[in-house]
C-alpha cells in the first residue's frame, strides 16, 4: 500500500510456498507479477495454487488472468466452473469477466445476460458499475438494440456517479431516434459543467434545421473547451454547419483546424474528406486535389478513401487527364469493390476509355458494370450508353441487342422505355432497308430474288408497315412472273394478316383489289357483285 512493490512481492513469495491456503497472499502476489509486467509467473503461480488446493475465488482470478491477456476460450471455462460457488464481489467481478470474454467472442447475447445479472446483483463499486453499463452500452450498439442502449443510460442516471453520462448518452439516443428536440432540452442543463453537452445541443440544432443556433451553440463550447481534447470535436462539427451553410471558407478553415488539433485517424480522414469537398466547392482544384491525394494515401483503411479515390477521377476527368482519371477509378472498384463508390468508378472509366477512342475497353467495362452491379441505376445507363454508341455509329444490330438487354433485365426502368421505343424505330429502319433491297431486284426484273427477300421482311418484321408492303410486292412480283394463281394466293394472304390493322388500310386496299383483278382478269371468276 505504501508503493514499495518490490519488497512486498519478496515477502509474498516467502509466504506463498508454505501458506497455500492462505488466498489473500496468492491473489496479492499475482496482482504483483501482473503490474510488473510478467503475467505468465501470475498464471503459472494461480495455475499451481488451483491444482494444490482447488479454490473457486483462485480460479476465477486465474480466469481473469487468461482474459486479461487476451486468452478468452481459456478464461470461460474458469469462469463459469468458479462462479456457481462464489458470492458478493468475488461473484460479481467474475460475471464482469464472463461477459467480457463473451462480447470478446462474438457471443454478444450471453454476454449482455451475464452483464445484466452483474448489474442487478449488485456489489460493485462506483467504478466498477460505470465500466460495466460502459460495456453493456457498447454490447446493445453491436446488437442494434435500441431499447437495451436506452435502459443502460436510464441506469446510469440512477447513480450519482454516472449521472452525467447517463444524460449524455440518453440524449445521444434521442438524436439516433430522430428526436432533436428531446435531445437537446436533455443536455441544456449540463451547459456549464460538460464540454459534450455542447456538442450534441449542437448536432440537434443542425438536424432541426437550426443552422444559426447550432453555430452559436458550437462556438459557446469550443470557448468553453479551449485547449481541451474536445476542441477538435468542435471545430469539426463548425465545419459541417459550415457546409451546410455554403460558406466553404469557413469550413475549409474549420477542417484545417481540426487536421492540427486531433491524433484521431478517423477524424483526420473525416476531416480531410470534407476540407477537399470544401476547396472543390471554391473551386480551388488543386488543393482540392492534394487533400483528396493525403487521404487515400495515409488513410486506405477509412470509410472516406473510396470515394475520395472517386473525386479524385472525377477532377482528373473534368481536366481531360483521363489517364490519370482511369488510373484513380481503377483504385476504387479493385481495391473497394464492396463500396457504393465501385460502380460509379466503373461508370467513370467507361466514359474515360470512349474519351480515349478505346471502344473495346469502354464496352467491356459497362457490361462488367451491368454484370457486377446489376441493381445499380448505372448499370442500365452503361448499357444504353453502348446501344447508342452503336446505333449513332450504323451499327443498328448491334444497337438493337444491347437495347433488348436492357429491356429483358431492367423493365421498369426509364432507359427501358426509350430502349423499346429505339428497338420499335430500328425495327422499322431495319425493315424497310431490307424491303429496299428486295425491292431494287424487284426493278431489275429479278422478280423471284426479289419475292425471297421480301418473304425475308415478312418472317423478321412482322407488324410494320415494310412488311405490309412487302406482301402486297410479293403478289406484284409473281403477277410479272405471270403466275396467276401463286399472285392471287400472295394477296390472299396479304388480306388475311391486314385486316384490323387501321394503320394499313392502303396496303389491305391495295390488295384486295388486285387479287379481285386477277380473279376476274385471268382465274375465270365472276365478281360478287
Amino acid at each position: 500500500q505504501a508503493g514499495r512493490g518490490a519488497p512486498a512481492r519478496r515477502m509474498l513469495e516467502s509466504i506463498s510456498p508454505t501458506q497455500p491456503q492462505y488466498t489473500h497472499a496468492q491473489l496479492e502476489l499475482a496482482q504483483l507479477y501482473v503490474e510488473e509486467g510478467a503475467s505468465d509467473e501470475a498464471i503459472a503461480l494461480i495455475a499451481r495454487q488451483v491444482a494444490q488446493t482447488p479454490d473457486a475465488q483462485l480460479t476465477a482470478q486465474l480466469g481473469l488472468l487468461h482474459q486479461g491477456r487476451g486468452e478468452h476460450e481459456q478464461a470461460l471455462p474458469l469462469l463459469r466452473q468458479a462462479l456457481p460457488q462464489l458470492e458478493g464481489v468475488a461473484a460479481a467481478a467474475a460475471r464482469v469477466g464472463l461477459g467480457w470474454s463473451l462480447y470478446k467472442t462474438e457471443r454478444y447475447e450471453a454476454a449482455w445476460e451475464a452483464w445484466e445479472t452483474a448489474l442487478q446483483a449488485g456489489g460493485l463499486a462506483d467504478d466498477q458499475r460505470r465500466a460495466l453499463l460502459k460495456a453493456m452500452s457498447a454490447c446493445a450498439q453491436t446488437l442494434e438494440d435500441s431499447q437495451r442502449m436506452e435502459a443502460v443510460y436510464r441506469a446510469m442516471m440512477t447513480n450519482e456517479a454516472t449521472r452525467t453520462e447517463g444524460l449524455l448518452g440518453l440524449a445521444q439516443w434521442y438524436l439516433e431516434q430522430d428526436e432533436a428536440a428531446r435531445a437537446a432540452a436533455q443536455v441544456r442543463p449540463l451547459l456549464e459543467q460538460e464540454d459534450r453537452a455542447w456538442l450534441l445541443l449542437g448536432r440537434a440544432l443542425v438536424a432541426q434545421d437550426s443552422l444559426a443556433a447550432a453555430r452559436a451553440a458550437l462556438a459557446a463550447g469550443l470557448a468553453q473547451a479551449a485547449g481541451s481534447a474536445a476542441e477538435a470535436e468542435f471545430h469539426f462539427e463548425l465545419g459541417n454547419v459550415a457546409l451546410g451553410e455554403r460558406d466553404y471558407a469557413a469550413a475549409a478553415r474549420s477542417f484545417g483546424a481540426v487536421l492540427a488539433e486531433t491524433p484521431r485517424r478517423s477524424m483526420q480522414a473525416a476531416a480531410l474528406f470534407y476540407l477537399g469537398h470544401s476547396l472543390q466547392a471554391q473551386d480551388e482544384q488543386a488543393a482540392a486535389r492534394a487533400a483528396f491525394e493525403e487521404l487515400v494515401a495515409d488513410y486506405p483503411e477509412q470509410p472516406q478513401a473510396a470515394e475520395a479515390e472517386l473525386l479524385l477521377g472525377e477532377l482528373h476527368s473534368e481536366a481531360k487527364e483521363y489517364e490519370q482519371a482511369l488510373a484513380a477509378y481503377k483504385r476504387v472498384f479493385d481495391t473497394y469493390p464492396d463500396s457504393k463508390d465501385a460502380p460509379e468508378a466503373l461508370y467513370g472509366a467507361a466514359w474515360c476509355q470512349l474519351e480515349l477512342e478505346r471502344i473495346e475497353p469502354m464496352r467491356d467495362l459497362f457490361l462488367r458494370l451491368a454484370r457486377d452491379y446489376p441493381q445499380h441505376e448505372r448499370a442500365h445507363q452503361g448499357l444504353m450508353h453502348i446501344g447508342d454508341y452503336y446505333y449513332n455509329g450504323h451499327q443498328f444490330l448491334k444497337a438493337s441487342r444491347l437495347y433488348g438487354q436492357v429491356v429483358e433485365r431492367f423493365p421498369e426502368t426509364a432507359e427501358a422505355l426509350q430502349a423499346r421505343q429505339l428497338l420499335a424505330y430500328l425495327s422499322d429502319a431495319e425493315a424497310d432497308s431490307l424491303y429496299s433491297e428486295g425491292m431494287a431486284l424487284y426493278d431489275e426484273a429479278e422478280f423471284e430474288r426479289a419475292i425471297a427477300v421480301l418473304e425475308e421482311v415478312i418472317a423478321q418484321y412482322p407488324n410494320t408497315p415494310s412488311e405490309a408492303a412487302a406482301r402486297c410486292n410479293i403478289g406484284v412480283s409473281y403477277y410479272q412472273l405471270k403466275d396467276w394463281r401463286r399472285a392471287a394466293q400472295a394477296y390472299e394472304e396479304a388480306i388475311a394478316a391486314l385486316e384490323g390493322r387501321e394503320e394499313e388500310w392502303r396496303a389491305l386496299e391495295f390488295a384486295r383489289g388486285n387479287r379481285e383483278l386477277i380473279g376476274r382478269t385471268y382465274l375465270g371468276e365472276v365478281a360478287a357483285e
